[in-house]
């Protein structure tokens, strides 16, 4: 999955999702650069609701609360059209950044 320009124009407020190996994390837009090539975004609170089962991947019902005031991510548009965390190669895919929709997901093989 790509974002590029012509697909996601990124706006303050705007849900989020970020990588780390194969679990996601919902997240929110709270900057946006002049450009809308540079975007900051801090991490949701989660709060879980029902059940996880086991071996699955993600809960039941999840909500997502955003944290304006937690400490943000910057991340960059690339030439490839991938948000890639600022200061990392644009290969770097486990530091991605999906822009549109909120994701929860931990993988529990780990």
């Amino acid at each position: 999955m790509t974002n590029s320009p012509a697909t996601v124009t990124p706006e303050v407020g705007m849900g989020c999702s970020y990588g780390a190996g194969s679990d996601s994390y919902p997240a929110t837009i709270h900057y946006v650069s002049p450009s809308g090539r540079e975007v900051g975004v801090s991490q949701d609170e989660i709060l879980v609701g029902g059940e996880w089962k086991e071996g699955e991947y993600e809960a039941e019902s999840y909500v997502c609360l955003p944290q304006p005031e937690a400490p943000q991510t910057i991340y960059t548009l690339r030439k490839n059209g991938t948000w890639v965390v600022k200061g990392q190669p644009m290969s770097a895919y486990w530091c991605r950044l999906y822009i549109g929709r909120r994701t929860y997901r931990q993988d529990p093989h780990f």
